[in-house]
């Protein structure tokens, strides 16, 4: 038996982020439309990307879904860690809001960089039996500054990652 897909109206989008504190953002940035909420205390931001059509309805019933993603706003603004996408079924709501607070409560807990102070941001271990934080500069200068995850956020969050082959 096959999804059954809906359609999702802007007003309803909209309605949903804007009461939670997120900015909109338009395609001429991204090339789809995006809600973002930063943590300047963490120097990260939440993004909730998807693609809607010129008369700002979602594309085709069941042709991409909702994606929610972390990312770093120094050294450049990145995206650096993105969820499973979210189908366009009558639960979308739900699974994206549990994606957004995940993601929220992430960057609200992440530390420091023990090694270099700079934000952290969250990353899987490669056989994803854990996570830790890791520097949000290792990609740009090689910091290897770590701190643990919690188990009960690490559990949740490699839950909602896609599948390695994708991450």
């Amino acid at each position: 038996m096959g999804q059954s897909f809906v359609e999702i109206d802007w007003e309803e989008m909209e309605e949903l982020f804007t009461r939670r504190g997120y900015v909109q953002h338009v395609p001429s940035e991204w090339q789809e439309f995006a809600f973002v909420k930063m943590n300047r205390d963490a120097n990260l931001s939440i993004v909730v990307a998807t693609s809607f059509d010129l008369g700002y309805y979602l594309r085709e019933s069941g042709t991409d879904a909702i994606r929610a993603m972390l990312g770093t706003m120094v050294p450049v603004k990145l995206p650096v860690v993105t969820l499973k996408g979210v189908k366009r079924t009558k639960e979308w709501k739900t699974r994206i809001v549990t994606h957004v607070e995940l993601l929220e409560e992430l960057a609200e807990e992440s530390p420091g960089c023990p090694k270099c102070n700079n934000c952290t941001i969250p990353r899987a271990r490669r056989d994803r039996t854990g996570a830790f934080w890791g520097c949000g500069l290792y990609e740009y200068d090689g910091c290897r500054g770590s701190v643990p995850i919690p188990d009960h956020l690490a559990r949740r969050f490699i839950a909602e990652l896609p599948s390695p082959r994708n991450y």
